[in-house]
């Protein structure tokens, strides 16, 4: 009997657990995380077989749940999160593009073009030109505005990184703490595992998570690397590294300097330029005189900007700049590191130039390039070795020429000081015009009979020769312009100057085309009557010695080197005498060109103590005088893409005694041109460095690679080469925009058919001469401005140019410019109209916002079929509850009754005993 009333009795107690456990359960059918309870009971063991039952155990009770489920939750919630903050981002970027019909960058666009038509209409409206300075500075503050709007939206993500990463680390160390009191309880609750698990759930939110649940080991990881085992807990942190921009302007390989190819000279007026975001640019001209450190060792010294130190130059002149110097340092060659921290080079000859960021990170972002600017030269050396030569020693011709209708200059070199001697020359050219001749050195020249005097003690000279310029008689081009002018463009022309002395005449010969370009050539060096060089040739003449032996005391030609560049500039002869004079000497020099009228007859001596008389084109070479050189200046007379040809002869000072005298020639063959050749030179993308923003999740000093999770979204969106980076994408259009809005609105040719030559970058690379508008300058978003003086400069032509703009589609917005002959440009599959650009940001920005809601869409209905399934099975469900509590109340109340049935009995059974 009474084992009967403990059987009713455990039955009672497992029922009224039972109906506990269904109020708690429908009590936190809202709590957040609250997985549903099932109390789990078993019948009593049986000790007697002689018993029927020994009643209800209570077991346990249970959180109902799915691992499985559970952990997919997890997984595909990170996919959720990470959409979602994407698509977030995405939002707030496309709200700062929004335009209306009368505001915004494409109106105030439009605005611009409106503004350049009525000017077009009417160029000196000043209303319309002070509307113009307001519609472009408004085209500059729109793209600072749009920049600086997705500049700000960086700076909110930064901060909810942080804060983000402060809520991450706040969750782990909670889990560790539930941890820490399983392991101190010996048990796990069921209120500790809910809350657990919701921290778990909340955590992937934020990054992926995968999590191992054991016996005795419980172990969180967060990109693959463990960050709690069981109570153990490690932290994320931020790790931000900036990285400066490096350019190098060095060869693929990485060997030498890209500046200058293997087969350009640099030489007389070559310039190469280094220009800094489209605003500053310094220069170094070949021959150019600098003082400075060369070689590193802390001397300064005075250097001749030159083809072996021209990178040092420039670095040098880089790095002086105020302006330069305060973004970037230029550095010669790949610099090394001491123990103190301090970078240095090896500074004892040209390496390349390296251009680096003051600035780290994008914040210290440049745009840098290189130009060369070519003039072109024919550099002739006439040099006569045999026995006997001009006066017993070795006289040597430099002519050097440079444009039509500037200056020819012969550099003569008498191979020893001069005693005081009279010199024979002949200056001629092919037009017939050569004009004034300027000697150095005391040289004097005698235009009667051709004798140049040469002091004693004289060992060199130039002679130069003005250009006159003509524009008279029956032209192909009329009158009035270059083209008009005797040597026309397209013509061949040679200018000759010959220097005769007492044994000898050596003459230097410059054959000329005017081809509207500028090519630098190389000088050859040749003792015969031949050379097959088309563009460069060095002829001597040489006259061979009869009759009695040279006197003693005279002066003999050693070689003639003739230097020149293009039509209109001049040549430069040196002439190296063999010995210098004790005494006065006399030479006699001419000039011929194959038109002859082309040069100017009046060279310029250097030593200017040389005379020179035009009568009798005799030069007078002072005592001690060992070489000269003189230049010729040349008339822009000849026509373009011809050559023509230039000599120089010199004849040295016959002795007395009979000898004869010998004349050398050096002649040249010079191309005609009306400009220089530019060539833009960029950095070798391979070996240079891009500024960078690394951001990196960290645990104990290592980077997590994140997959998933809000962090994840941040922090590839702040990274410059994540190549996922949407703030940089549209920051970059936006930069491309302005570049070559600016280029386009730089520079110009106008070709003989209406079209034009669009652009710096492009005109820079042409051969005619630009014109020059400079309506905007620099080479970024941030470095833009409007230069509102340019607008006062504009004419009719400029307008015509710009409206050009509003209606062209095959803009190129790569960052080289319009130049046709760069291979980017010409392969070009993008361009677009300047208007379609925009719209094309703002479009790709409204296509990648649907392409990420559409994924969102479709991962968050992945995200809840799970949820939904998961629910099923571990949410508390009221109906169900409801069921169970009239089930375990029947329960309880069939267990009640069965005790006062027991009860009864016991009552009946003592009073029977009593």
């Amino acid at each position: 009997m009474l084992n009967s009333l403990n059987v009713a009795q455990t039955g009672l107690s497992a029922a009224r657990i039972a109906v506990e456990n269904t109020m708690n359960n429908v009590s936190n059918m809202n709590t957040e995380g609250y997985k549903k309870r099932v109390v789990e009971t078993s019948e009593m063991n049986i000790s007697d077989d002689r018993l029927w039952g020994r009643g209800v155990s209570v077991d346990d009770t249970i959180r109902i749940t799915s691992q499985y489920l559970y952990d997919n939750i997890i997984k595909q919630n990170s996919k959720e999160n990470y959409q979602s903050e994407l698509s977030f981002m995405l939002e707030n970027v496309e709200s700062i593009f929004q335009e209306t019909d009368e505001a915004g960058l494409s109106f105030d666009l439009d605005r611009y073009f409106q503004t350049i038509e009525s000017l077009r209409a009417n160029p000196n409206n000043e209303v319309y030109k002070n509307e113009l300075k307001i519609s472009g500075q408004l085209i500059v503050d729109d793209l600072n505005r749009l920049y600086e709007g997705i500049e700000d939206q960086e700076k909110v993500f930064q901060q909810a990184l942080e804060t983000n990463i402060d809520d991450v680390n706040r969750m782990l160390n909670d889990i560790g703490k539930i941890n820490k009191k399983i392991n101190e309880q010996g048990f796990a609750s069921n209120d500790l595992l809910d809350k657990r698990d919701l921290l778990e759930k909340q955590l992937s939110d934020y990054v992926d998570v995968s999590v191992d649940r054991g016996t005795d080991l419980y172990e969180l990881k967060i990109g693959g690397e463990i960050i709690i085992s069981n109570a153990t807990v490690g932290e994320l942190s931020l790790g931000q590294e900036y990285t400066a921009q490096i350019d190098r302007y060095v060869t693929e390989t990485g060997s030498k300097s890209n500046i200058l190819k293997d087969t350009d000279t640099f030489d007389e007026e070559d310039v190469i330029t280094f220009e800094l975001d489209n605003t500053t640019s310094v220069s170094v001209e070949y021959g150019e005189t600098m003082v400075f450190d060369l070689d590193g060792d802390g001397v300064d010294e005075t250097v001749k900007v030159d083809k072996d130190n021209y990178v040092r130059a420039l670095i040098e002149k880089i790095n002086s700049n105020a302006d330069m110097a305060t973004k970037v340092k230029a550095y010669n060659g790949n610099y090394g590191i001491d123990e103190k921290g301090n970078k240095f080079t090896v500074d004892s000859q040209d390496m390349f130039l390296l251009i680096e960021a003051k600035v780290t990170g994008t914040d210290g972002k440049f745009d840098s390039r290189v130009t060369f600017t070519e003039e072109a030269y024919s550099i002739n050396e006439a040099t006569y070795s045999v026995s006997p030569s001009i006066n017993s020693n070795e006289v040597t011709i430099q002519s050097k020429f440079a444009d039509d209708g500037l200056s020819v200059t012969h550099a003569v070199d008498l191979g020893a000081a001069s005693a005081g001697e009279t010199f024979d020359i002949d200056l001629s050219d092919n037009y017939g015009t050569s004009g004034t001749v300027t000697l150095t050195n005391g040289v004097t020249y005698n235009a009667t009979t051709n004798q140049l005097t040469v002091p004693s003690g004289v060992e060199s000279f130039t002679i130069t020769v003005d250009s006159v310029e003509q524009a008279t008689g029956t032209l192909p081009y009329g009158t009035g312009t270059a083209e008009s002018s005797l040597a026309l463009f397209g013509k061949t022309q040679e200018y000759t100057l010959s220097l005769t002395g007492t044994s000898n005449t050596i003459t230097s010969v410059l054959s000329v085309v005017n081809d509207g370009k500028d090519v630098t050539q190389d000088y050859e060096i040749s003792t015969s009557t031949t050379n097959t060089n088309n563009i460069v040739s060095a002829i001597p003449s040489v006259n061979e010695i009869t009759g009695d032996s040279q006197a003693s005391g005279t002066l003999q030609v050693e070689s003639i080197k003739s230097l020149a560049a293009v039509d209109g500039s001049s040549i430069t002869h040196t002439v190296d005498l063999k010995a210098s004079g004790s005494t006065e000497q006399v030479m006699k020099i001419s000039f011929t060109d194959d038109t002859g009228d082309y040069f100017d007859q009046a060279p310029v001596f250097s030593p200017n103590n040389i005379t020179y008389d035009i009568e009798t084109g005799q030069i007078t070479i002072p005592a001690g005088t060992k070489s000269f050189s003189f230049t010729t200046p040349t008339n822009e007379l000849a026509d373009v893409n011809t050559d023509h040809t230039y000599s120089f002869s010199i004849t040295d000072n016959a002795a007395a005694s009979g000898s004869q005298a010998v004349t050398m020639t050096s002649t040249l063959l010079i191309n005609n041109k009306e400009g220089v050749t530019s060539r833009y030179i960029y950095k070798e993308a391979d070996r240079s460095l891009a500024s960078s923003n690394a951001i990196t999740i960290n645990t104990r000093d290592e980077a997590l690679n994140i997959t998933n999770g809000k962090l994840k979204a941040i922090v590839e969106n702040l990274v410059t080469d994540s190549g996922n980076n949407i703030f940089d994408e549209y920051k970059k259009s936006l930069d491309d925009f302005a570049k070559t809005f600016v280029d386009m609105t730089s520079s110009y040719i106008k070709n003989d058919d209406g079209t034009y030559i669009n652009g710096e970058i492009a005109t820079d690379n042409n051969i005619e001469i630009a014109d020059d508008i400079d309506l905007f300058s620099g080479s970024s978003v941030r470095t833009m401005q409007f230069n509102k003086v340019a607008v006062g400069r504009l004419e009719q032509k400029d307008y015509d140019y710009l409206a050009t703009h509003q209606w062209k589609e095959d803009i190129s917005f790569l960052g080289f410019g319009q130049d046709s002959n760069n291979d980017m440009v010409a392969n070009d599959k993008d361009t677009a109209s300047l208007s379609q650009f925009l719209q094309g940001i703002r479009t790709n920005i409204s296509r990648d916002k649907e392409s990420s809601d559409f994924i969102l869409e479709t991962q968050t209905a992945v995200v809840e079929s799970l949820k939904n399934s998961y629910d099923l099975k571990t949410k508390v469900d009221n109906d169900e509850e409801m069921i169970n509590l009239m089930k375990f109340q029947a329960a309880y109340s069939a267990n009640a009754k069965m005790i006062t049935t027991v009860d009864q009995m016991l009552q009946t059974l003592l009073g029977l005993k009593s």
